[in-house]
């Protein structure tokens, strides 16, 4: 399914849950998603700067089920996770330890919670996920086939981090 597609399922389905239509692209939805989180329970702000390579040694997940179908992801280096880390838990941390792991667990779970509850009528009919952390780099994600892929990448205190979303549109109406 190509991205023209699911955006025109997602509008279609929008429509039917509510009057107001989305009215946003996803990667536009996973900034503010993102953006609102940041400012709100990390008091910082994160921008959209120019894709780049990924490489993450972080990896957070977040699956949604139900109506929406699909994978949040949050991707960043071992410094930025311990500095979001440190945001989160305010206090000072320089080790990965089982804390600091769940607080940027918890950062991908409220970005997904978030993106969820900007879609009319969507957040009754999609759960999310307990978050997986995946450390290291050497890994591939393979996507279900009609899928969509989405990703962005933020600028954290200089650093680069990327939210994607792995979608995959179902109505069960």
């Amino acid at each position: 399914m190509r991205d023209e597609e699911i955006d025109e399922t997602m509008a279609t389905i929008s429509t039917n849950f509510s009057e107001t239509k989305l009215g946003m692209t996803w990667p536009q939805l996973m900034e503010l998603s993102t953006t609102e989180v940041f400012n709100i329970m990390l008091a910082t702000h994160v921008a959209k700067r120019p894709a780049e390579m990924r490489k993450s040694e972080f990896t957070v997940t977040v699956g949604l089920s139900g109506e929406l179908r699909g994978l949040v992801g949050f991707h960043c280096s071992g410094d930025t996770a311990c500095r979001l880390a440190s945001k989160m838990l305010q206090t000072e941390t320089h080790d990965l330890n089982e804390q600091a792991l769940d607080a940027i667990g918890e950062i991908c779970n409220m970005v997904a919670g978030n993106l969820k509850a900007k879609l009319p009528g969507v957040g009754d009919r999609c759960s999310i996920s307990t978050p997986t952390i995946i450390s290291g780099s050497s890994y591939h994600m393979h996507n279900p086939p009609n899928s969509a892929h989405y990703c962005i990448c933020l600028d954290f205190e200089g650093q680069p981090m990327w939210v994607t979303l792995d979608l995959q549109v179902t109505c069960t109406r």
